[in-house]
């Protein structure tokens, strides 16, 4: 896997077996948050957008890690400043968002129940 940051986007590369693989790009607007989980060696990176999709990169050096983080971080703000929003969301509301993914992806919720709760968390009807 590879990862690229861009000004607009971020794309991340995964390489497939029999065929060429994929590459999901997420565009900055579209992203909830940005998470780094530091092991003891390595580094894994998520990338979280507002529709509850995203992706996942283990095996990163923690500095490279960290940099990739900021560098995200930086560039979901600047989008957030040039739209007129205040602030992105707030950490309180990333982390119940980031709660609910992981009562999804442990099973304790439906991929319906999440989209609804996430719904009602972000204020859409």
């Amino acid at each position: 896997m590879w990862l690229r940051v861009y000004d607009d986007r971020v794309e991340c590369q995964k390489p497939g077996v029999w065929t060429r693989g994929s590459t999901d790009t997420i565009r900055y607007e579209q992203m909830a948050q940005v998470i780094v989980a530091r092991g003891m060696v390595w580094s894994s990176l998520s990338v979280e957008t507002n529709g509850g999709g995203g992706f996942k990169i283990d095996g990163l050096k923690k500095d490279d890690a960290d940099r990739a983080k900021a560098l995200m971080d930086d560039r979901i703000a600047l989008v957030h400043q040039e739209r007129g929003s205040t602030t992105p969301a707030t950490p309180a509301i990333a982390d119940q968002l980031a709660q609910l993914a992981a009562l999804r992806e442990s099973g304790a919720l439906t991929d319906d129940e999440f989209s609804q709760a996430k719904s009602r968390l972000l204020g859409r009807p």
